[in-house]
């Protein structure tokens, strides 16, 4: 059977949904204001789930990163030691940058991990995803297959709605519902199980399967509304 392309839902919590919100009461920013400034961002989350989870050309669940790969890897172990490579310089310009901050190196851990919801190491994620992705879309222009991809993802998201948002008020939190394209059917894509990858590579491959929350376009709406309310204070 052919694979078909089907739209999945997805019902659950906001990355670092209370800061979000508690930054919002406390500088008494409009949260609806955030949510609508960030739908701007919306196609590129929803490309990126699309991506990791929907039509991912090599694992049943993947990172996101993997688009930027077609045409130049061509079986999941070279994918896998692509990502890893890409994710292992994010851990090493972190370590150069903040070499002697071992305090702001261990938030910066658990931040990637959800056990602590720092504002600068949240701040820093999203500004390593982004100087990354930056470096991997100067790589499509010589990359007609991952151009090729890249524009038959965004296509298939054209007619995705607007993520939605909603305050859980018993756990002080955010929801959301958001949906994204996933072609069903029989597809030969590799399964990760943690054994894969070796014990050297974990801590690069935990930011591969990470870093892409502090894309979220809530996040990166609550990242430029903070910066812009610290420049006028």
């Amino acid at each position: 059977m052919s694979p078909s392309l089907q739209i999945q839902q997805v019902n659950n919590e906001v990355p670092f949904g209370q800061p979000i919100l508690l930054w919002a009461n406390l500088y008494d920013s409009c949260l609806n204001h955030l949510v609508k400034h960030s739908h701007i961002y919306d196609p590129n989350y929803l490309a990126w789930e699309t991506v990791r989870k929907g039509i991912n050309p090599f694992f049943v669940k993947g990172t996101g990163f993997e688009g930027y790969f077609i045409g130049v890897c061509h079986s999941p172990a070279e994918t896998i030691d692509a990502i890893i490579a890409q994710c292992q310089q994010i851990l090493d310009r972190i370590a150069r940058l903040y070499r002697y901050e071992y305090g702001f190196r261990s938030r910066l851990i658990k931040t990637l991990c959800r056990e602590s919801a720092d504002p600068r190491a949240i701040n820093e994620w999203s500004a390593q995803l982004g100087a990354t992705l930056a470096r991997l879309r100067c790589n499509l222009d010589n990359n007609f297959e991952a151009q090729k991809f890249q524009s038959h993802t965004y296509r298939t998201i054209h007619n995705l709605p607007p993520i939605r948002y909603w305050e859980d008020k018993d756990v002080v939190n955010l929801k959301q519902n958001y949906a994204y394209n996933a072609l069903l059917g029989s597809r030969k894509v590799l399964q990760i199980d943690s054994h894969i990858i070796q014990p050297a590579h974990q801590d690069a491959w935990r930011v591969a399967e990470a870093i892409g929350e502090f894309g979220h376009p809530l996040i990166r709406e609550y990242l430029r509304a903070q910066t812009a309310a610290d420049l006028y204070r």
